[in-house]
Parts: structure tokens; C-alpha cells; sequence
């Protein structure tokens, strides 16, 4: 009896123990949060159309490196974890807008996070960190720095009281050199150019004409509110006029045609330094230096080697006071309420050779940049044109080649380019719709209005009798190359039957333009990019 009864212990001593290996087996433990980011990134596909990732609150020791595969991530959320160093290969994140990292024990982080230049929002609060790495200088979209709760050492803890605008100025001002400086620009031949015909009016010993087109941007446009990653001390006009300076005696043209010259610039650094250089000097105001007695507003300049006479007195043309003139004799409105304020101008100048060589008629021209005036940009480009030929009628230049240069701010597919290159453009072209409000329910069905600039083309004409072509048809990427934009506005147009094109100032290499983040920088002195010819009579 004994021993059934110990048998039957024994028994259910086994079976107790079976059971609980079976359920030991069984059991599946939590997944840990590396595994958990594996899960994601395995189970991801291109369909999904997810794109933030939230691992707050999930004790994680280490970011695991199958999260650095998920280059889709645009938030990231890491926030409230035991973290106390992220890899270097963080920066493989490239569509990184939001990174929360506070709340972790982090002591340090990687000069790599500063190449997410995507980021809008950086959570870097209650950690452990007495520093920062300079190259987070870079991330210049950044508009939220957490940093507060860390034990900044200065200065940069004062820089973290001021806020996040002082921090990244304090460290883009104060971060290494490392950016590649730009292969040195070249002469190039032009697209389609003719080798043939260049030989041949060479042979003939037809003159040559060689000119530079630069936007050098007024010292009173370059801040740091305006271009967020270029280093405070790159902006300042001292680092910035040298290099100007450098960029028009490299080129060794004849004629040099500058915009946004302030006036106090061109009378105290490029009138004298070019003088010394064999340069005469014109220069064209806006009405703001006289009327607001401020010579640090701008217009256009333009010089000319001592190889050239100059034919004419300076002559330039004020497009608000051209608007104001047109108006007065027919009603226009929007010449008024939309042009008149706008204070660019034109500057003509008549050149000739010294040496008994051919007139040129050069006009050098600067429109307004707002992208919501776009009407106001094709009036402006219409007034020049008819001001050009009344100035040609009058100083009798029939067979004189002309060439118009500047900054147009004007992409190729615009009214202006269209104006430009065919010679005329229609009242309703679609840069004189007037702009929907987004308040209309019915925008969609709404017909189109436009600006009502009729007495104005009835005074003026809706064409120009000039035969233009561009100077440049596609070498060059970009002419402007901020932040914000990245396109072509400057242009050399000249007239095609009577000027042969041999060279033109060769672009900048794309790898170089890539890297940027924009212009100016530490070798960038302009937002523009500097466009030059060379031109030979026929």
C-alpha cells in the first residue's frame, strides 16, 4: 500500500513537472525594443505610407542599428530611455525632420547629426551634456532646439538662454573649415557653339566684346535672418567685398555690369579699386538714396576697361517713375497700386572701341524680386525695352548690336524669358492673372481675372523689335542658389544677327553645387552666381 501510494506521488511529481516545461516552452517572452525596430524594418514595405517612428518610454539602452535602415523616418521619437550615445550612422536618417532625444543620459553627441540638414525640430533637453559639437551650426532649418535641463559649460550655456537662433549662430561661427572650396570657373564654349564661325571672324579680326554680369548682394540684404547657414562673419561685407572684387578681375572682361551696388559701395570700394584696375565707372540710384538721403540702398553699376570710349552721358531709367509717368496720361491702376513702388532701374550705356572697333548698346537691368509680382516683372522688362528704343532712335544707332544683361528674376518659363526671346507677349499671359483667394470655395470654377494693364500696352505696344538671344541655353544649372530657391534669373541676351557667340563663363561643377546648402558662403561671397560672354561683331 506503501508503495502505490509513493508510486502515485511520484507520478504526479512527473506530471507537474511536464506540464511545466511544456509552458515553459510555450511561453514567448516580450520582445525587447531592438527587436521590436527589427519587426518594423523587416515587415516595412514601399506601400506603407507611415513615416514616424515613437520608441518613447521603451528602456531602451542603445539605438540598435536596423533603426539607421529606416532612411523613410521623417519623425523620430527617443525620447525617455536609458540612451547615453548615438552612433555616428544616425546621420543615415536623411529625411529626418523631428528627433526627440531628451530625457536619456546622453554625454555627448556626433558631429554627424549636423549632416541631417532636414531637420525642423531637435529635442536634445535633460541629458548630461555640458557641449555641443559646432557642426550642429548646420542644421539651419532648425526653428525648436530643446536644450534646457543640461549642464552647459560657457559660453554656450549663455547662448542657450538667449534661444535657438543664438545657439546655431554661436556654433556655425565658430565651426572648422571643412567645406571644399570650388574648382576655378573657365571660358567654355557654349551649347551648339560654332568653332567655324569663331575662327572666321577671328581671322577677319572682328572686335570682341567681353562682359560680366554679377548680383553682388547689397551689404543690406545679407543677415542672418535671410540666409540661416552661412557663418555671421562669411556675411559680413568686409569678408565678402575682396572676394568680389577677385571674382571681376579673374574674369578680365571689358565691361563689368553689377546689381545691387549700394551706393556708398561703389563710390568708397569698387569705384576707386577698379579705377586702379584701368576701369570707368557709371552708376544708376533708386529713388530711395535721394529720397530717404540713404546711400546703403542700391542700384546698378556698370564699368568699362580703358579699351572702350564711352559715347553718351550715364543715362539710366527708374521703372516707379516710369509707372507714375504712364498712369498720368491713362488711367492704369495697377501701374499704380502694384508698379510704382517697386524702385528698380535700368542703366544705358554706349561703348565703343578705342581702336576704331564696333558700338555696343548695353543695358544693364535689375526687376523686382517679389515672386507675387510677377505682372510687375513683365511691365518692368516692357518699360526697358521701350525706353532702349527711344534712347537707340535717338542717339541713331541703327546697326548697333545690343546687349542686355542682369538680374531678371525670372526663371525661364516665364512672361519676361517669353517677352525676351520672342519679342512680345500677350496682355493675358498667365503671369498678369491676379491670384485667387484661398477663402473662395469655387476658385477651382472661377474664371480667370486679370490685371488690366490695356491703356498701359495701348501706350507701349505689346512687343520690341530687337531679335534677342540668350547667351546661355542650359549650361548653367542655376544662376541663384539659396535655401529657398535654386534656379535660373540672370541672363545675357544680345542680338543674334549681329553678335557671334565664342565663350561663355563656364558653371560651376554640379558635385560642388550639391554639397551646398546655398549661396553665399565661406567661398560664395552672392546668393547669384556670376554669368559672363564673349562676343564677336559679324
Amino acid at each position: 500500500c506503501c508503495c502505490v501510494f509513493f508510486l502515485a506521488v511520484v507520478f504526479v511529481l512527473l506530471l507537474l513537472w511536464l506540464l511545466t516545461s511544456i509552458a515553459m516552452m510555450n511561453r514567448r517572452l516580450p520582445p525587447t525594443p531592438e527587436e521590436k525596430i527589427k519587426a518594423e524594418v523587416d515587415t516595412k514595405t514601399e506601400d506603407d505610407s507611415w513615416s514616424g517612428l515613437d520608441m518613447a518610454d521603451g528602456g531602451i539602452l542603445a539605438i540598435p542599428d536596423a533603426l539607421f535602415r529606416m532612411s523613410f523616418l521623417t519623425h523620430l521619437y527617443l525620447n525617455n530611455n536609458n540612451i547615453t550615445e548615438i552612433p555616428a550612422e544616425i546621420s543615415m536618417l536623411v529625411n529626418l525632420k523631428v528627433l526627440n532625444l531628451s530625457r536619456n543620459n546622453l554625454r555627448s553627441v556626433p558631429t554627424a547629426l549636423g549632416n541631417i540638414q532636414t531637420l525642423v525640430e531637435l529635442d536634445l533637453s535633460h541629458n548630461n551634456l555640458t557641449t555641443l559639437p559646432f557642426e550642429l551650426g548646420q542644421l539651419y532649418r532648425i526653428t525648436i532646439f530643446g536644450l534646457e535641463g543640461n549642464p552647459f559649460h560657457e559660453p554656450l550655456l549663455t547662448h542657450v538662454k538667449s534661444g535657438c537662433d543664438s545657439v546655431l549662430e554661436y556654433l556655425i561661427d565658430n565651426a572648422p573649415l571643412t567645406g571644399e572650396k570650388p574648382r576655378e570657373r573657365e571660358w567654355v564654349v557654349p551649347t551648339g557653339g560654332n568653332r567655324s564661325i569663331t575662327k572666321r571672324l577671328e581671322k577677319e579680326k572682328k572686335p570682341e566684346f567681353s562682359v560680366f554680369c554679377y548680383n553682388i548682394l547689397c551689404d543690406k540684404y545679407a543677415n542672418r535672418q535671410m540666409f540661416r547657414y552661412c557663418p555671421s562673419w562669411a556675411l559680413q561685407w568686409d569678408y565678402r567685398k575682396g572676394r568680389i572684387l577677385a571674382e571681376l578681375e579673374e574674369s578680365k572682361c571689358g565691361v563689368l555690369c553689377l546689381q545691387e551696388v549700394s551706393m556708398q559701395e561703389y563710390m568708397n570700394f569698387f569705384h576707386p579699386k577698379l579705377q586702379q584696375s584701368g576701369y570707368i565707372g557709371q552708376f544708376a540710384p533708386k529713388n530711395k538714396i535721394t529720397l530717404m538721403n540713404d546711400r546703403s540702398f542700391d542700384g546698378c553699376a556698370t564699368f568699362y576697361n580703358s579699351s572702350y570710349e564711352a559715347l553718351a552721358d550715364p543715362f539710366w531709367v527708374n521703372f516707379g517713375t516710369l509707372s507714375m509717368k504712364y498712369s498720368q496720361k491713362k488711367s492704369c491702376p495697377p501701374l499704380i497700386s502694384r508698379c510704382l513702388p517697386k524702385d528698380n532701374v535700368a542703366l544705358f550705356t554706349i561703348l565703343k572701341k578705342r581702336n576704331g572697333g564696333g558700338k555696343v548698346f548695353v543695358v544693364n537691368v535689375h526687376l523686382t524680386w517679389d515672386p507675387a509680382y510677377k505682372d510687375v516683372k513683365v511691365v518692368q522688362i516692357m518699360m526697358c525695352m521701350h525706353a532702349a528704343k527711344e534712347y537707340y532712335d535717338k542717339h541713331n544707332l541703327k546697326g548697333t548690336p545690343i546687349v542686355v544683361m542682369g538680374d531678371f528674376n525670372s526663371t525661364p518659363d516665364s512672361g519676361v524669358f517669353e517677352f525676351m526671346s520672342k519679342g512680345s507677349i500677350s496682355p493675358k499671359h498667365p503671369d498678369f492673372i491676379k491670384p485667387q483667394r484661398s477663402n473662395n470655395k469655387n476658385t477651382s470654377n472661377k474664371e480667370k481675372e486679370y490685371f488690366d494693364y490695356s491703356t498701359f500696352f495701348a501706350e507701349v505696344g505689346d512687343s520690341h523689335p530687337f531679335k534677342f538671344k540668350s547667351a546661355y541655353t542650359g549650361e548653367m544649372g542655376c544662376t541663384n542658389r539659396t535655401v529657398g530657391f535654386t534656379g535660373i534669373i540672370d541672363y545675357i541676351w544680345y542680338t543674334n544677327g549681329l553678335l557671334h557667340n565664342k565663350e561663355i563663363w563656364g558653371p560651376l561643377s554640379e558635385d560642388y553645387l550639391n554639397k551646398l546648402a546655398g549661396c553665399p558662403n565661406v567661398h560664395m561671397p552672392s546668393d547669384h552666381l556670376a554669368i559672363g560672354t564673349k562676343l564677336l561683331h559679324k
